[in-house]
């Protein structure tokens, strides 16, 4: 146990560990430690054509030792969902890439996620998405990254300084929409910064798979969701046809950008850069696009569209 990580506790002589979740799922673990291997570096093209386990796709270059929790026990979505596991990224030492990092494999201790939407999901050879270690890969990318500037607040969460939230009539799937980019199409809702950024602020959770937003902005967002549609918001299943859901309401979320001064962006025509009409006084701001294509689940039981944004969390969001 005088190897057990801060995340554990002893107890039998063994560093366990134990976490539950919000919807109900939970699993416990004993910490192990064995050598870790990474899928291929990606110098160029990515071929997802490929089906099934390739032990050569293993990049021994990148492995590394690692410590991680050897699960025992499992409740919940880990039964019945397609991941039986959870590869834990918050701010820690004890990521993947900080690991990485400290025995000298990485140079810098970052990661990037892509995320692709699948039809089917088969155990073998998924390709919903690609985690990157190190950086970013500019193979994957149909326009230049930007970048959002990360609260430090100490709580191991990912949080955002957030300026302002809007409504875009009109939809659209892009943070830069050229035809849709007139502030007649531009609604408010919030940009009282103390609001937002109260408690946690909003925080960036690739397992939290709905969009919570903060209850204080709940008459605001309602109110300008039914002067753009006529109808009003709420989490109740709705009857619509596909074309009907790409015409709602795209939610945008304005950050702080990383660095407001870098000039190698036009923030007029950089996707994910605020711009003037946006954003007057601070164009490089930063975009986060929600459309209704993402935030409305199709349930085809009921051939019906849920709206998966609620505003109900306290504090943050």
């Amino acid at each position: 146990c005088a190897q057990c990580s801060k995340s554990a506790s002893c107890s039998r002589d063994q560093c366990q560990l134990r976490q539950s979740y919000a919807e109900g799922s939970s699993w416990s673990a004993v910490e192990g430690r064995d050598l870790f291997l990474v899928g291929f570096n990606h110098p160029s093209e990515i071929s997802v054509g490929t089906q099934g386990y390739d032990e050569s796709k293993l990049d021994k270059e990148f492995g590394i030792h690692f410590t991680f929790g050897c699960q025992n026990h499992l409740t919940g979505l880990f039964i019945k969902q397609l991941a039986d596991g959870i590869m834990g990224m918050g701010v820690s030492d004890a990521i993947l890439p900080v690991q990485m990092k400290k025995q000298g494999i990485l140079e810098h201790s970052i990661f990037s996620m892509c995320f692709a939407r699948n039809a089917r999901h088969e155990k073998d050879g998924i390709t919903a998405g690609i985690l990157t270690l190190g950086g970013v890969n500019p193979v994957l990318q149909k326009s230049p990254m930007v970048y959002a500037k990360m609260g430090e607040n100490g709580t191991g969460w990912y949080n955002l300084s957030t300026k302002k939230i809007l409504l875009r009539k009109g939809g659209g799937t892009s943070a830069k929409e050229p035809l849709l980019d007139r502030k007649k199409n531009l609604f408010l809702v919030s940009d009282d910064i103390h609001l937002l950024n109260a408690g946690s602020g909003l925080i960036v959770d690739s397992g939290t798979t709905d969009t919570y937003l903060p209850s204080s902005i709940n008459s605001a967002f309602k109110s300008a969701y039914k002067q753009i549609t006529g109808t009003e918001y709420s989490n109740s299943p709705v009857q619509l046809t596909h074309e009907q859901v790409l015409a709602l309401p795209t939610i945008l979320i304005v950050v702080e950008p990383f660095d407001p001064d870098a000039d190698d962006m036009d923030p007029e025509t950089t996707v994910g850069l605020a711009g003037k009409t946006i954003s007057p006084s601070s164009p490089k701001d930063i975009v986060i696009a929600i459309p209704a294509s993402h935030y409305m689940e199709y349930v085809p039981s009921s051939n019906t569209y849920v709206p998966r944004v609620y505003l109900s969390e306290r504090s943050g969001g």
